[in-house]
């Protein structure tokens, strides 16, 4: 009996992590203090970890909608495709 080969993992650049740490990275630089003292570096710091946070919350809310959607959507166009085959 032949083994199937495991399917290779499609590496992608908009992973969750990723997006995160790339918005994070642009929030941090928009936000950097005019002067950095200990107790600004401690504020920002915080800020971005706060930031990386809800981002996170926000895509493990989203991620799941948005294949739920796109399941919708590619059913809906499959039993388009299908109705206008049937027609002609």
């Amino acid at each position: 009996m032949a083994k199937s080969k495991p399917k290779a993992k499609h590496k992608s650049f908009l992973r969750p992590g990723l997006l995160c740490l790339a918005a994070v990275l642009f929030w941090a630089a928009r936000h950097q203090p005019a002067s950095l003292t200990a107790a600004s570096l401690g504020i920002w710091l915080l800020g971005a970890l706060t930031v990386f946070l809800l981002l996170r919350a926000g895509l493990a809310f989203i991620t799941p909608l948005m294949t739920l959607l796109g399941k919708i959507f590619s059913f809906s166009l499959r039993q388009m495709q299908q109705g206008t085959s049937h027609e002609g």
